[in-house]
């Protein structure tokens, strides 16, 4: 059994936009985490791994982030995704990463600009 938290925000961005600012965003590097792995599977979907740092036993979380236009600009649907045998998050760890994900396009998209479509 997984642990898994999705979120969902929308963007009065182009999607074009909003997937340069998520792939920013991944490439950051925190003092407890990083991403590593990060792939484009299609024209929409981005993959990448959560890797810690501290704790070498803490297993990797999979993060998949789906871009889909959406009538106000651009729809963003994150998910993690935990080990098989991890059923919980006593920790608030998986609501973390998605915070801090959105925090940076948040950030990202009002520093730079959102280029809408």
């Amino acid at each position: 059994m997984s642990c898994i938290r999705d979120r969902v925000e929308i963007y009065n961005a182009s999607c074009e936009s909003v997937k340069r600012t998520i792939l920013i965003a991944l490439k950051r590097k925190y003092s407890t985490y990083r991403y590593v792995d990060t792939a484009l599977t299609s024209e929409n979907v981005i993959k990448t791994l959560i890797k810690p740092y501290i704790w070498t036993l803490l297993l990797s979380t999979s993060l998949t982030i789906v871009i889909e236009p959406d009538v106000k600009g651009c729809k963003v649907t994150a998910q993690t995704k935990s080990q098989d045998f991890i059923g919980g998050d006593i920790f608030n760890f998986y609501n973390r990463y998605l915070n801090r994900l959105f925090g940076d396009i948040n950030d990202n998209l009002q520093k730079n600009g959102p280029e809408i479509a």
